[in-house]
């Protein structure tokens, strides 16, 4: 008996130690953690703006100020609308408040635009403090394009705190990929461009020459090797009357544009403006039409004045039968078309039609609008599918 005991304790242990193995295998590994840094180019420098003699000025660069909602190591990626969403996996390697100032601090020290240029004064007083913000620096991914948004402000003030320069900076940056490391490097290349831009402001209040170029080109110089976007894309979305299955299309048609197609349940982006979309079953008569506006980093979502059915014609014991139908609307009697219903058809081969809210004839058979045998109806409601089973004796 004892030794009994002893095999089958033996024999948990081998097939525990079996189980703990089974279990390391089966458990997939945690997702690898990618980082990301910023660093100086000194390609980007515009020779205009280095200074002869420096500004007879001592300043102070703070650390750049960041909004609450970027002030973490995740990078930031805004979905269309209010949503956004942090990046677990991708992360900035160095704290984006002393990055983003090391990085002004060396453009300006390249530029020599004042005596002393720093980041910290433990010893004496400075005349300036440079207080960047960052507002908004996050990733606009997109389904045909992608964006880094990066609004940025500089404030140049007396240690009193009374402003000498501000300048203010919004721009959305093409990225042509949607991968992280060209957001990255689109965003360090865009606070260079900033920082050039801020520059020339500085030297223009100081009345400071800066070689032949006049001001305004040279502030419009600063974004000639970055892609810039001055309108946002927007979003256009139908919503689906179905779930879990492939929604039907719909026709987009813009002024000036080639029409093109749409899908009932997905967003599309489209260039802000006015539409016009045609959609639902049937004929083109009796498709739906209406005027839309879609408008810059904003989701126009149509209120749907259309609903959805799906026609499965059964036997009293349950069997599909193949069998046509057709659909009239209940009160003018307009045809929308006709199907078919047919054995060893699932639910998510069968058609389904997106039509107007409202009363519906189901004809079988071939029958007419106005026969009184063979038939079912239906209400379509407003932004709901039905399915609607229609039972009949298999001849």
């Amino acid at each position: 008996m004892v030794r009994k005991l002893v095999e089958f304790g033996v024999f948990l242990t081998i097939l525990f130690l079996l189980l703990s193995g089974l279990t390391g295998c089966v458990s997939s590994p945690p997702q690898e953690k990618y980082y990301y840094t910023m660093q100086y180019d000194p390609n980007s420098e515009q020779p205009e703006l280095i200074q002869s003699e420096p500004i007879d000025a001592s300043v102070w660069v703070q650390p750049a100020s960041i909004s609450r909602t970027y002030k973490r190591n995740q990078i930031v990626m805004r979905h269309f609308g209010p949503r956004i969403s942090y990046l677990e996996n991708h992360l900035w390697a160095n704290d984006l408040e002393e990055k983003v100032s090391e990085l002004i601090t060396a453009r300006l020290k390249a530029y020599e635009l004042f005596r002393i240029i720093r980041q910290d004064f433990p010893y004496s007083r400075p005349d300036y403090e440079l207080i960047p913000t960052v507002t908004t620096i996050e990733f606009l991914h997109g389904e045909g394009s992608s964006t880094a948004l990066l609004n940025m402000r500089f404030d140049l003030r007396t240690m009193d705190g009374s402003s000498v320069v501000t300048t203010e900076i919004e721009r959305r940056i093409e990225v042509y990929d949607n991968n992280l490391d060209s957001f990255v490097q689109v965003v360090n290349e865009a606070i260079l461009a900033y920082t050039n831009q801020f520059a020339v402001e500085v030297s223009s209040h100081f009345g400071r020459s800066t070689g032949s170029a006049g001001f305004a080109e040279l502030q419009e110089s600063q974004f000639e090797g970055i892609e810039v976007q001055d309108t946002a894309r927007g979003q256009l979305l139908l919503p689906g009357v179905f779930s879990d299955r492939e929604q039907p299309l719909y026709r987009i048609i813009g002024k000036g544009l080639e029409p093109e197609w749409g899908r009932f349940g997905t967003p599309v982006e489209l260039e802000p403006g006015r539409y016009t979309i045609r959609y639902g079953s049937g004929p083109s008569q009796l498709k739906l039409q209406r005027s839309v506006v879609v408008k810059p980093g904003y989701r126009t979502i149509v209120e749907p004045d259309y609903g959805g059915v799906q026609v499965e014609i059964i036997t009293p014991d349950g069997r599909p039968v193949e069998l046509s139908y057709q659909i009239f609307d209940a009160e003018t009697g307009n045809s929308y078309g006709s199907d078919y219903s047919a054995e060893g058809m699932s639910e998510w081969e069968r058609n389904f039609w997106i039509l107007p809210t409202g009363r519906y004839k189901i004809t079988l058979n071939n029958e007419p609008f106005t026969t009184n045998r063979d038939f079912s109806a239906v209400y379509v409601e407003k932004g709901k599918g039905n399915i609607l089973t229609i039972m009949t004796r298999k001849d």
